[in-house]
């Protein structure tokens, strides 16, 4: 499985970072228990700011973030 990192700024997708091998210090991790795929994030004050996911191919891993996103805010208020 491949890892796409994104950083995201007020609650939107800024920027797609690459593809990379080993996650960097400083994520939480989490795992989406329908496919078993991990999700790492930072939180900066009460938002997330960067996003590296799992995926076959980017495009998953785009959609991905949205999806991780908006369950995530959902969740959390």
């Amino acid at each position: 499985m491949r890892r796409f990192r994104y950083t995201l700024k007020d609650d939107d997708l800024i920027n797609y970072e690459g593809e990379i091998e080993v996650v960097p210090q400083g994520f939480i991790e989490a795992t989406i228990t329908l496919s078993g795929l991990r999700v790492y994030y930072k939180i900066e004050g009460a938002k997330i700011t960067e996003v590296i996911l799992e995926a076959i191919h980017e495009g998953a891993a785009r959609r991905r973030v949205d999806k991780f996103h908006s369950a995530f805010f959902a969740y959390s208020v």
